[in-house]
């Protein structure tokens, strides 16, 4: 059965921009997927004759988190998410609460 948002409540949506920024802790699998991408990035410079990227690093906060655009780490990690897939970051993500907008959603259509 569908909820309608009005069911749901106005007051329990925030939005956030895919350009945003996510913080996450990725696992070894996740580490591994990030080094695959960096790997293959430098072949492709190689191919046209760019310079190589240095070796790869995990960039990460003192807590363990990585940080990038959210558009970013679904492109990355998407094709890899399933149900019954390999954990590849800690579940709970975060933003920046200043990130977050309140969405009111005004005029909705009743079914």
């Amino acid at each position: 059965m569908l909820v309608t948002l009005s069911e749901l409540g106005t007051n329990n949506f925030a939005q956030i921009n895919i350009n945003q920024h996510v913080y996450f802790k990725p696992t070894e699998e996740g580490i591994k997927i990030l080094k695959n991408r960096h790997d293959e990035l430098n072949k492709e410079i190689e191919i046209f004759g760019g310079e190589p990227l240095p070796s790869f690093k995990l960039d990460t906060d003192q807590n363990g988190y990585c940080c990038m655009q959210m558009w970013t780490f679904m492109q990355i990690f998407g094709p890899y998410i399933s149900v019954t897939g390999r954990t590849l970051f800690e579940t709970n993500i975060l933003f920046k609460t200043k990130d977050l907008r309140k969405k009111v959603f005004r005029n909705e259509k009743q079914d």
